[in-house]
């Protein structure tokens, strides 16, 4: 995220990263409001807005497995928008150690993880296939010859706020 929640990933209901002209064609177009833009980047894009049905990348792959093309779509774009990312910082840092999958999609969703890390094997990516399957937070899913790791790590933001307020407290 940037200065806002609406900058980097697409989420559930949040555009992610657009290109800025989208702001003036929605304006002049559809003759919409700066709150109404704001509003739809925020609450009716992402997930919900491409698939036009869920926030919920659950309910968004069932309905890919249905054949909903505008769920398929969702799923290609989120996976596309993740797999920039980790290149972005692959190039920026030098190379990578390891990606790691954490919260509710990537702790939770094999098939995303898999999805993800699958074109991703220029970098050193290789998942286990049988250790792919597992929703087991804090575990390595890498192949044995893997030269990247892939971890799925409990995000744990509730420890992390508590551990903030701790030396805060202490630095009183």
């Amino acid at each position: 995220m940037g200065l806002t929640p609406l900058d980097g990933l697409m989420m559930g209901t949040r555009s992610g990263s657009i290109d800025p002209g989208i702001l003036f064609h929605l304006a002049r177009s559809k003759n919409l409001s700066i709150e109404q833009i704001e509003e739809a980047l925020l609450k009716e894009s992402g997930l919900l807005g491409i698939s036009g049905k869920s926030a919920d990348m659950r309910q968004v792959i069932e309905l890919a497995n249905a054949n909903d093309d505008r769920a398929q779509l969702a799923i290609d774009i989120y996976c596309m928008r993740v797999q920039q990312a980790i290149g972005a910082l692959a190039t920026n840092m030098g190379g990578i150690d390891a990606v790691v999958f954490t919260a509710g999609v990537g702790e939770n969703s094999a098939f995303i993880r898999k999805q993800i890390i699958a074109p991703l094997s220029f970098l050193g990516l290789e998942l286990d296939a049988n250790l792919i399957q597992s929703c087991k937070t804090d575990k390595d899913i890498s192949s044995k010859d893997a030269k990247t790791k892939t971890l799925i790590i409990a995000a744990r933001e509730e420890l992390q706020m508590a551990n903030e307020i701790e030396s805060l407290l202490k630095s009183l």
